[in-house]
């Protein structure tokens, strides 16, 4: 159950990700073009992770599960803080 709930957990992330996506293209443009905007990203993403997967197999075969799974959770970490930091002053301002 715990790997399910970690799973479940980074799910959610998506969902926080599309939400952060349009609240910060929101302020150049409408709000329906914003969500559409977020949702392409979003697919975007999708597309380049689909993309990834067997060279990260490969290198996961290379070096190791865990490393590999450890890089790859230390750089979606560092991406959503990324996303959480982009655009701060200008939500505090509003």
């Amino acid at each position: 159950m715990l790997a399910v709930g970690a799973f479940e957990f980074g799910n959610v992330a998506a969902t926080v990700l599309i939400l952060r996506a349009t609240e910060l293209l929101d302020s150049d443009r409408s709000h329906d073009s914003a969500v559409q905007l977020a949702l392409v990203l979003y697919t975007a993403d999708n597309l380049a992770a689909t993309l990834a997967s067997i060279p990260a197999g490969r290198t996961a075969d290379r070096f190791g599960n865990t490393r590999v799974l450890a890089a790859g959770a230390a750089l979606f970490a560092l991406a959503y803080v990324g996303l959480a930091l982009t655009g701060l002053t200008a939500t505090r301002s509003h």
